[in-house]
């Protein structure tokens, strides 16, 4: 029965049932039965019942613990107390450890062979308790519990005491309720729904509990049905018994009334992790055990006639039998038990079943859950009881039909009652009707075949026959025959046709079904024919069958045919089922079997051969020899032969499409060119079309281009339902893409060209405006991604196929959607994209105009208009989109070059002046660092300002954002087309704000900035500053009429004006600086008023000062500009020194708790007005000045907190009253003094924020220092407080943190610093100047670089000094003479990874610290510059750093011809003073200047990078460069050394002469000993210092020959690899002949030094006298004297 239908028995009947069946159950209220709308049940008998309170059943006491009331709590071990406590705890957890270590910790212990009976008593004597937790333990929610309890209990069944002690205590000691209790427990257990519990509690119960054998425990069938049933129907009690729930009483007062407890909501107690199942799955899964347990004590207990019990097999929330909740419910496992509980009833007690009571209840159960249940997995359990039952039972069908009649009657009788009772529920569908005669559940299985078999039709089919051969014949002939048939065979086709069948495996449940059909087709033949019942009946019996049979043969071949039944092996699989039906009513009657093929003949005259040829070779397959049927096949198989002859030719070609397509296209070509049948030939080309579809795109080009190129078809050729339009749109949008080749890009455009083959009308125009929007989408993307320009296929490929589309239907360009979409595209690739693309001669965008100018000329004027306004918003949003790379500067030259067919003028594509109001509107109104005030006053404290503007800002390629982009794009039109500046005057406004931008930018070289990021460089900003000064000037020049200027102030009082002149425009400026008031529309008034205050008369100033002090309260920012211009640019009116003083004398009656506001801006207003320090305008009178003083004292020196913006602003104002007050001795000089070091001990280089201060009270000190030098007065107060303002100033410099990209405030700051510091006395030089002027000589200011140097010089000098001190007197070589480690930092910084050799992106600051290196060199010792050197060759400076920055700045890496021309420089002088960071050859003079001095102070380092160097080349172009432009300077040098009065003094000696050769680079020195000359020569070579000196030795008397070579050898070594000069090679040379020759006697013989024969000295000594003789002269001695005596004493010399 489907879900929601009414039960067959009346309301009456299922309550009654209902509680016999459920038992004694809890009282509950009773409902206070109301009218539901009915209106029954309002007599005057019917009163309202009264409402009794019926207190709570009191749950059972839970059943107490053994181990509390045996005692065995003092007899069992402490170990297994502790685990059978823990059995008690509530926690899953808790007891499954409990369990594991009772198992393993004792059981197994007791099995175990080593036990010796100790612990097997002790479980023993634990039994009871064991027994006592068992059955909660079995139907605990945790399986895992479950699982260790079965285990536990089965081992403990091993042990022989455990078993019999268990066995005594459940026959003898147990109580009946507890051993019911276990029993029941355990035998659902038994069956629990997890198999492996089920397992082993099955096998201890089997193997403990038997109805009768002696070993076992004599069952109580009784007591464990009782338990059963029990938990069968209220599963949810039987739990609560085993688990009682803790009750707590609420302590009371005697004698005192409670007071009313307030009803609260019990909490809902959150399930832990343990709690693995809901309520409803524990009922059910106990329920399932109970099931299962009736299967095992199965007999006719009075629980199975019970109907509640029953609805386990009902899936509907209420069963149809009984007004119960359905036990079944959504519980498929639950089902499966019942229908396990029906077949083993039906299996063992068939006899018993037909009982009238059970059979009936069994019937009505069965019959009305088998048809409606749902799930598969319980209907395959269902199949085989369900056919034991009908096959043992087939009378249920009566007995479920009898009862349906009579509760029908009853439940008719009983509507009063049921209408007394009131509680159908509301909603609740009565039955659905019946045929008269049948019941419910064949109404059930007649929607059971509707569906399919409910979805399972491989299972369900082969029962239907075995369903049918039960059903009583008056099923089938009410209320005639032929409707029964009928209604039967349609609910079995009815699942065909509703396509119920469908499935992973179609086929088999068409063949299933098929087969079943034909199989119920033919047992109700044989039934109706056999049955007498049908005989009996008033109807004609044979013409019934043929009726049957012929319409159920036209059905089956009709949906065979049809394609309605699908068979594996399409005609023959089912014509074999189909045979076979056909024999077996040939068997029957013959009549039958005529009746039967006359529709099979039928469908097989009109069905195409292949079906036919495949059903009749079954059938021939399947009919006997000799048989009518046989025959009939053998006629029909000649008529389908002979109409496929006819048919042949086609059906080859259309069976072979497929491969025709593939192999041989021209004869298909052929066919559809020759076949003179249309209709057929259409066929095959839609065949053609259907096969090409299928393919991949490339294939697909590949097979269709015979078609496509083959010209004219027919003219009938055509696509029925757009066949190819899918794979031809992917062909296109790959060949679009440029996925293809050029072949297959061909073919698609051949396709194009002739698109009414291939394509339905409706795709040719979506492939169309698909190709258009592609195009526009590659062409947008090529303006995103420069790289995407690049790639020429797919815009080769689109071109193509725009062109063929375009050819092939040329009324698309007539369409002005498809034209306004194509041709702005069109025209941006062709004309825009070469702008930037880095093809600019690639052939597609050639093809690309050529395709403009055609389509141009075919294109309407009205076309042509709405192209040109689209390409002209294209244009207008490429200048506005940052994501493109195409520049506006591109866009603008395109369109001053022109495009063909087109009139845009430059300014048409920028936008109006309300976009470009509402993009000003949204950027930030001052820059984000605060030391913009430094260059710019106009820029008020933070304190005065609002919220920033929060902005997202985007930047282009180029890094400038959409506003920067718009504006650039105006500036260069408004420079190159004056006449349109004119008339988009109101865009000045905006090119005054992006230049104030672009000041902000070069000033302070932020990151981002609402104009452009750090990308763009200084010099493009400074140009575009520049032009927007231009374009002002030329656009505000004030009118020859008189009274311009007063034009100006009056319109800026009226609110209506336009901005179409100077004049009003101007006035407008100042409208909308007043009317927001912030710096930066203060800063575009100011820059506008530049150029309209130069020719400003007096009257006409004092007008605008007027206009000033009316905006004073409302805009006091614009009033401020407007003072401020005036003063700078206008000439001095007699109202602003009145408004000079004004403010000056307000000033002192601001009491101080309003100085941080009133008082700031007053000071900011007066500074506004003060004059230049150099003109003629007095500022203030003294007087005045001196109690502007005091009040700015006062507020100082009052208790409140002074902001550090008033202490800035009052140093600005000191600034101009120094030169007032400089005469004027008083306290004011002590406070301005205070005020000065209190700002220096404020402010920081550190910090942005104090950079404005610092700077001003850097101007008022560098102002206090000028005055002090020719003021004696202000002198003196200057010399008191100069040392510690000194040291302040030294100490904010040292503290300066090194910056890569200084803003324009801090170098202007640094100058000003650098300028104090300049006479700095000495006392003030400390280690802190160097480190400091390091960091000071990068990254500066060109000025700020000079001055740092000079500083560093003097700090060089004193670090040498202290170095050559330090090395003198060390002894244990401790010192380390290197460079400092500031300097090397400098000088290691790498300036490209990419190209080391390039420049410094800093040259001067760089090469200033190499120019400090070789400083270090003056005045070093030798040890102290050998320390140097070796510093500069271990850090590899020179070769890495040095040489490629200098050789790069001199042009000498390009050869000799690039080379910087030195000729007219002096490369051994160079004045840093004279630097100048503007002249292109400052950097290559800076570069020269330093090579002379690598070549003079480290020429050995030189040498060696030259002699590594492998480019061939380069060597030569630097030897010749240093010999040409170097080597004559140092040699020079060289000489004018040794000439100098202090070589001079160290050569000196009265032996030694010295003689310089110039002419010839040699320098002679000669030693005089007697009268011989011992010279030696130096001689220079032509590209000094890069090859070695050549010692020439002239004459060489009195010195051994090796003495002498490792004299020569020294003096070489001295200048080459020791970087000594000549002077240091004659002193190494002095010294050495000096200690030679010092000491030498004459010889005895020849009275000389130098012998005159070998120029030897005297080495022979006489043993006595110690004279010492030349050898040449003993040789003489001995032969003239003929003996070997001395000359002198006579004595042997031997």
């Amino acid at each position: 029965m489907g879900k929601g239908q009414k039960s067959s028995a009346s309301s009456g009947t299922r309550k009654k049932h209902a509680r016999k069946a459920a038992g004694p159950q809890e009282p509950t209220p009773t409902k206070d039965k109301r009218d539901k709308g009915t209106g029954k049940g309002k007599g005057k008998n019917k009163e309202p019942r009264k409402k009794v309170y019926i207190p709570p059943t009191k749950p059972a006491p839970a059943r107490p613990d053994p181990l509390d009331t045996l005692g065995l709590a003092n007899q069992l071990p402490p170990e297994l107390l502790v685990v059978l406590r823990s059995l008690r705890k509530k926690d899953a957890v808790t007891k499954a450890k409990a369990l594991e270590e009772l198992l393993g910790a004792w059981v197994e212990r007791a099995l175990g062979t080593r036990d010796e009976g100790a612990v097997a008593a002790t479980l023993v004597l634990m039994l009871p308790v064991w027994v006592h937790h068992m059955p909660a333990l079995f139907l605990h929610p945790s399986r895992r519990i479950r699982l260790l309890a079965a285990s536990v209990h089965s081992s403990l069944l091993r042990i022989p005491d455990a078993r019999a002690a268990l066995l005594t205590f459940l026959a003898d000691a147990a109580p009946p309720d507890q051993a019911e209790c276990v029993l029941g427990a355990w035998c659902m257990a038994g069956s629990d729904a997890d198999r492996l519990v089920a397992r082993h509690a099955r096998a201890s119960w089997e193997d403990f509990v038997s109805l009768a054998p002696p070993s076992a425990l004599a069952l109580d069938e009784s007591a464990l049905l009782r338990m059963l049933q029990r938990t069968a129907l209220d599963p949810g009690a039987v739990y609560l018994s085993l688990n009682p729930p803790q009750v707590s009483v609420e302590p009371g007062v005697p004698g005192r009334k409670a007071p009313p407890k307030r009803r609260e909501e019990e909490p809902v107690r959150a399930k832990t992790e343990d709690e693995e199942e809901s309520e409803d799955d524990r009922n059910a899964r106990l329920r399932v055990g109970a099931l299962g347990g009736l299967k095992w004590v199965l007999g006719l207990a009075e629980i199975l006639g019970n109907p509640a019990l029953w609805t386990s097999l009902s899936h509907a929330r209420a069963a149809p039998w009984v007004d119960v909740p359905s036990f079944g419910c959504g519980q498929p496992v639950v089902r499966r038990a019942a229908w396990a509980l029906v077949q083993a009833l039906v299996g063992h007690w068939a006899e018993e079943v037909k009982n009238a009571d059970l059979l009936g209840v069994l019937s009505t159960v069965v019959l009305r859950s088998a048809w409606v249940e749902p799930d598969p997995t319980v209907r395959t359990v269902m199949w085989q009881p369900l056919m034991m039952f009908l096959k043992e039972f087939p009378q249920a069908w009566t007995v479920d039909g009898s009862k349906t009649a009579a509760d029908d009657a009853s439940e008719s009788d009983g509507d009063h009652s049921d209408e007394e009772d009131g509680d159908r529920e509301q909603g609740t569908p009565g039955p659905a009707p019946t045929t008269p005669g049948t019941s419910l559940a064949y109404d059930e299985f007649l929607q059971f075949l509707q569906l399919g078999c409910a979805g399972s039709p491989l299972q369900g089919y082969p029962t239907v026959v075995i369903v049918l051969s039960t059903l009583p014949a008056s099923f089938l002939s009410t209320p005639t025959v032929e409707d029964a048939l009928k209604d039967l065979f349609t609910s079995f086709w009815a699942a065909v046709d509703a396509r119920a069948l469908g499935g992973l495996d179609k086929a088999a449940a068409h063949r299933a079904f098929l087969s079943s059909l034909l199989e119920c087709t033919a047992f109700l033949v044989r039934r109706i024919r056999q049955d007498p019942a049908f005989r009996d009946a008033n109807v004609d019996a044979h013409e019934v069958r043929r009726w049957l049979v012929g319409e159920q043969s036209a059905r089956v071949m009709e949906a065979l045919a049809g394609g309605g039944l699908r068979v594996e092996g399409a005609g023959a699989g089912a014509g074999a089922l189909v045979g076979r039906h056909l024999e077996a009513l040939e068997g029957v009657d013959i009549e039958l079997f005529r009746a039967a093929w006359a529709p099979v003949d039928a469908t097989l005259a009109r069905v195409g051969a292949r079906f036919a040829c495949g059903a009749l070779k079954a059938f021939w397959e399947t009919f006997g020899e000799g048989s009518e049927a046989r025959a009939a096949a053998r006629r029909a198989i000649g008529e389908v032969a002979r109409r496929a002859v006819g048919e042949a030719i086609d059906e080859t070609v259309q069976a072979n499409v497929a491969q025709l397509v593939d192999a041989a296209p021209s004869l298909l070509l052929a066919y559809l060119t020759h076949r003179n049948d249309q209709a057929r030939a259409l066929e095959i080309w839609r065949r053609i079309l259907d096969v090409l579809s299928g393919k991949d795109p490339r294939e697909l080009a590949t097979r269709i281009a015979p078609f496509a190129r083959a010209g004219a078809l027919p003219c009938y050729c055509a696509p029925e339902d757009g066949e190819l339009d899918e794979p031809l749109t992917r062909l296109v949008a790959h060949a679009s893409g440029g996925s293809v080749d050029s072949e297959a890009a061909g073919v698609v455009c051949s396709v194009l060209r002739n698109p009414q083959y291939f394509l339905s009308s409706a795709a040719r125009v979506g492939l169309v405006e698909g190709l258009v929007a592609t195009f526009g989408v590659h062409v947008q993307q090529a303006l995103r991604d420069p790289a995407a320009a690049a790639y020429t296929q797919a815009f080769e490929n689109l071109l193509g196929l725009l062109e063929a589309a375009l050819a092939g239907d040329p009324a698309v360009l007539s369409s002005s959607t498809l034209g306004v979409g194509l041709l702005p595209d069109l025209c941006l690739f062709a004309y825009v994209l070469p702008t930037f693309s880095s093809s600019k001669g690639e052939a597609y965008f050639e093809k690309a105009r050529d395709l403009w100018n055609g389509w141009w000329g075919q294109s309407t004027e009205e076309s042509r208009s709405d192209t040109q306004a689209a390409l002209v918003g294209k244009l207008r949003d490429i200048i506005l989109d940052t994501q493109v790379a195409v520049t506006p500067d591109s866009v603008l030259d395109v369109l001053w070059d022109g495009i063909p067919g087109l009139d845009i003028q430059a300014a048409d594509v920028l936008p109006d002046s309300g976009t470009m109001l509402r993009m000003l509107e949204g950027l930030p109104t001052y820059p984000e660092d605060p030391s913009a005030a430094v260059v710019n006053n106009l820029i008020p404290p933070a304190s005065l300002l609002g919220d920033r503007v929060t902005w997202t800002p985007e930047y282009d390629s180029e890094g400038y954002s959409q506003y920067g982009r718009v504006t650039t794009a105006f500036a260069r039109v408004f420079a190159s087309d004056r006449q349109a500046a004119k008339e988009h005057i109101w865009a000045l406004q905006h090119l005054l704000a992006a230049s104030v931008y672009a000041e902000d930018q070069v000033q302070l070289s932020l990151e981002r900035n609402p104009l452009c990021t750090r990308k763009v460089s200084r010099a493009k900003l400074q140009a575009f500053v520049s032009r927007v000064q231009s374009i002002t000037a030329y656009l505000l020049v004030p009118d020859a009429e008189d009274g311009w200027h007063s034009k100006i102030v009056n319109a800026a009082q009226d609110p209506a004006i336009e901005r179409s002149t100077p004049s009003t425009l101007t006035a407008h400026l100042i409208q909308y600086a007043s009317g927001h008031d912030n710096p930066r529309e203060a800063r575009v008034l100011y820059a506008a008023l530049q150029t309209v205050m130069s020719g400003a008369t007096k009257e006409e100033a004092d007008e605008w000062i007027m206009l000033a002090r009316k905006l004073e309260k409302k805009a006091p920012l614009t009033s401020i500009a407007l003072v401020s211009c005036v003063t700078a640019f206008g000439p001095e009116p007699p109202r602003l020194d009145r408004y000079r003083n004004e403010l000056a004398a307000g000033i002192f009656g601001v009491p101080a708790s309003k100085a941080n506001d009133e008082g700031l801006l007053s000071l900011l207003r007066l500074a506004a007005t003060a004059p230049d320090p150099e003109s003629d305008v007095v500022f203030l009178p003294q007087p005045r000045a001196i109690n502007l003083m005091k009040a700015c004292q006062q507020w100082v020196e009052s208790d409140e907190d002074i902001s550090e913006d008033v202490e800035s602003a009052m140093t600005l104002i000191f600034y101009h009253l120094v030169p007032i007050l400089q005469d004027v001795p008083g306290g004011h000089w002590d406070f301005i003094f205070d005020v000065i070091e209190n700002n220096l001990e404020n402010g920081s280089f550190n910090e942005n924020s104090t950079l404005v201060t610092l700077a001003r009270t850097f101007r008022l000190i560098i102002a206090i220092q000028d005055i002090a030098t020719t003021n004696k007065s202000l002198r003196a107060l200057w010399d008191e407080r100069r040392q510690a303002v000194l040291t302040l100033v030294r100490d904010l410099i040292a503290s300066r943190e090194s910056s890569r990209a200084p803003s324009t405030p801090q170098l202007m700051s640094l100058e000003l610093a650098m300028s104090i510091v300049q006479d700095m006395p000495d006392s003030l030089h400390d280690a802190k100047i160097l480190p400091s002027m390091c960091r000071l000589i990068v990254n500066t200011s060109s000025e700020t670089q000079k001055m740092a140097y000079h500083l560093l010089q003097e700090s060089s000098r004193k670090y040498t000094e202290n170095l050559v001190i330090e090395a003198g007197v060390d002894t244990e070589a401790n010192v380390k003479c290197e460079l400092p480690m500031e300097l090397v930092d400098i000088l290691q910084r790498s300036i490209s990874d990419d190209d080391p050799d390039d420049i410094p992106q800093d040259p001067f600051g760089y090469f200033l610290a190499w120019m400090a290196v070789f400083d270090l060199f003056s005045n070093a010792s030798f040890k102290v510059k050998s320390g140097y050197i070796q510093h500069l060759r271990d850090l590899d400076l020179i070769s890495t750093r040095f040489l490629p920055y200098i050789f790069n700045a001199l042009g000498l890496y390009g050869g000799p011809r690039s080379t910087f021309k030195l000729d007219v420089w002096a490369v051994d002088e160079y004045h840093v003073s004279l630097y100048d960071p503007d002249v292109p050859v400052s950097a290559a003079l800076q570069a020269a200047h330093l090579y002379y001095r690598g070549l003079l102070i480290i020429p050995s380092l030189i040498r060696a990078w030259l002699q590594d160097c492998k480019d061939r080349t380069l060597s030569t172009t630097v030897t010749t460069f240093t010999a040409q432009h170097y080597s004559p300077v140092i040699i020079a040098t060289e000489f004018a050394r040794v000439k100098s009065p202090d070589a001079a003094s160290e050569l000196e000696h009265e032996n030694l002469a010295i003689k310089v050769a110039g002419t010839v680079n040699e320098i002679t020195a000669s030693w005089a000993v007697d009268e011989h000359q011992l010279e030696i020569s130096l001689k220079l070579p032509a590209d000094w210092p890069l090859h070695p000196v050549q010692v020439r030795d002239s004459k060489k008397v009195g010195v051994e020959e090796n003495r002498w070579r490792a004299w020569v050898l020294g003096v070489q070594q001295i200048m080459w690899t020791q970087n000594g000069s000549i002077v240091d090679g004659l002193s190494l040379f002095k010294r050495n002949v000096s200690l030679h020759f010092e000491g030498q006697v004459e010889c005895a013989i020849c009275y000389s030094i130098i012998s005159p024969m070998d120029y030897s000295l005297p080495k022979k000594p006489c043993k006595t006298c110690k004279n010492r003789f030349h050898s040449t002269c003993l040789y003489k001695w001995f032969n003239t004297s003929h003996s070997s005596t001395c000359p002198l004493c006579r004595s042997d010399i031997f």
